[in-house]
């Protein structure tokens, strides 16, 4: 009873130990947890170090330090540069670069110089003016551009055509020359290719060709009629008198000349067309000649026949054979022996063998 006493002691001893114990590290844990949060309270982040790449962040505790970007603005003038903050380490990118220029119309006077529409960044330099021909062909028409959208006046018209040029082009011809009139042209302008279309604005050019007059027989004389002949201009209509000519004397008027005869024509004979004989086919060979290899009337033996010839054979082969082992293990009679010969026979009639 003694040593039962004595252990429950002592277990309760280590009982009350172990709890001792656990109460004293859990004071610990609680003191040091309130040791650090009055630390923290007593001592908060001073924002010393800011983070890599955004300097208005804190590096410690990554809230805002209160720094600001000292940002470089280049997008004033090139809008494809970036924005971004210039102190070191930062590098912190405010604004991203526009992939390119975005270049308008250009203005109205080609000559200018094109620039961007979102920073003003000259990129299509000005070219000269390119004239659209007009005034070379109307002189009163304005002289302008012909650059796309640019349209930009460089001459202004005339007020009027200059119809003194004197120019012999068939375009400007009023009337042509001929025997008896020089040709007629009409003015062109001096300043382009207008040609005038009044009968004041007029020069005569060259010399009238003259008259060049012949004898024309314009009836002929008979046997019994006077005939007559007209002095005519063969550059024109007109005519100059006409005289008579005399008749003819009688017994010379031929009488008029019937018109040939052509031969017919003779077509070529024709040649019956060459006929070729009839090509005959070549005698097949006879293989029941003792030169082909022949038997002299015995045909030679196909594989049916071969293949015949086995199979016949080999149903011999076993008909004796079958026969045989009857009479051998059943001790058959001739009389039964007979009868199954005969059905075999009669098979291989039936089968062609």
């Amino acid at each position: 009873m003694r040593k039962i006493k004595a252990l429950k002691r002592k277990n309760l001893i280590l009982t009350l130990i172990t709890l001792s114990l656990a109460v004293f590290c859990l004071a610990l844990l609680v003191g040091a947890s309130l040791n650090a949060d009055l630390s923290l309270a007593e001592s908060p982040c001073t924002h010393e170090n800011f983070l890599k790449g955004d300097c208005t962040k804190c590096a410690d505790c990554g809230e805002d330090n209160g720094n600001e970007h000292n940002i470089l603005i280049q997008g004033n003038f090139n809008c494809t540069a970036p924005d971004y903050c210039i102190i070191k380490d930062c590098n912190f990118v405010i604004r991203e670069g526009n992939p390119s220029h975005t270049y308008g119309t250009k203005p109205d006077n080609c000559t200018h110089d094109g620039t961007c529409l979102s920073c003003s960044y000259p990129g299509i330099p000005g070219i000269q003016h390119l004239p659209n021909g007009a005034k070379a062909k109307d002189c009163m028409a304005d002289e302008r551009c012909a650059v796309l959208a640019c349209n930009v006046l460089i001459e202004a018209g005339n007020l009027s055509h200059s119809f003194l040029a004197e120019k012999t082009t068939q375009n400007a011809l009023k009337t042509q020359v001929s025997c008896e009139l020089s040709a007629i042209y009409f003015k062109s302008c001096t300043n382009c290719i207008k040609i005038s279309d009044s009968n004041v604005e007029i020069f005569i050019f060259g010399e009238p060709l003259g008259h060049e007059y012949d004898w024309i027989e314009t009836t002929a004389p008979t046997e019994s009629e006077f005939g007559e002949e007209t002095l005519a201009c063969l550059l024109c209509d007109k005519t100059d008198g006409t005289r008579e000519l005399p008749m003819l004397e009688k017994g010379t008027t031929e009488p008029p000349a019937e018109p040939p005869i052509e031969p017919p024509i003779v077509q070529p004979p024709v040649e019956p067309p060459i006929t070729e004989p009839p090509i005959e086919p070549p005698n097949p060979p006879n293989n029941q000649s003792p030169e082909n290899g022949g038997n002299g009337g015995n045909k030679d033996l196909s594989t049916g026949a071969i293949v015949g010839i086995v199979l016949s054979s080999v149903f011999v082969f076993i008909t004796a054979l079958f026969s045989a082992t009857a009479i051998l293990i059943f001790k058959l009679k001739d009389e039964t022996i007979y009868e199954i010969l005969s059905f075999f026979l009669a098979v291989r009639g039936k089968l062609g063998i």
